[in-house]
């Protein structure tokens, strides 16, 4: 098995949205849940389009993180990063590693939509400080009765 044959194994059994782009950015390939998630076409990939086209991550605003990584050979990662894909609005987890590409350095990048989390997470959050405030209600209700209480007994 060539690693040709072990990278496709790889993107058919990953349970994420990945793919594999050459030195220029270009998807050479990926599996079916990257297609989706870019909602692209089997015949559209013959294109080979450039990932960085397709999603506008907020990594890539003054340089793209990508192609960095890709020139230089570096892991790259980013996590809840605010990313777009058209119109439609994301937050995206992702993870690329520089993988030889037909001799030219290129690399495998899987990413998770993590926008859902993201989400539960704030309102999470937002209930946390609701119930701590309603806490501090009770117990600064809780005291001036005491006084109240107090006050009453001793005259």
């Amino acid at each position: 098995m060539n690693s040709t044959d072990v990278i496709a194994a790889m993107l058919e059994c990953t349970l994420d949205p990945a793919c594999v782009l050459d030195h220029e950015g270009r998807i050479i390939a990926c599996n079916p849940l990257m297609r989706n998630f870019l909602k692209l076409k089997p015949r559209e990939l013959l294109k080979r389009p450039i990932f960085c086209d397709l999603v506008k991550l907020s990594i890539c605003k003054e340089q793209c993180q990508i192609i960095d990584g890709i020139h230089k050979k570096k892991i790259v990662r980013a996590d809840e990063s605010p990313s777009s894909l058209g119109v439609s609005k994301y937050r995206l987890t992702l993870k690329g590693t520089p993988y030889p590409s037909n001799g030219n350095p290129g690399m495998i990048l899987t990413l998770r939509d993590t926008s859902a989390e993201t989400i539960l997470q704030a309102k999470y959050h937002k209930l946390q400080h609701l119930l701590e405030e309603e806490k501090r209600k009770n117990e600064d209700m809780r005291e001036r009765m005491r006084r109240s209480a107090m006050a009453h007994l001793t005259k």
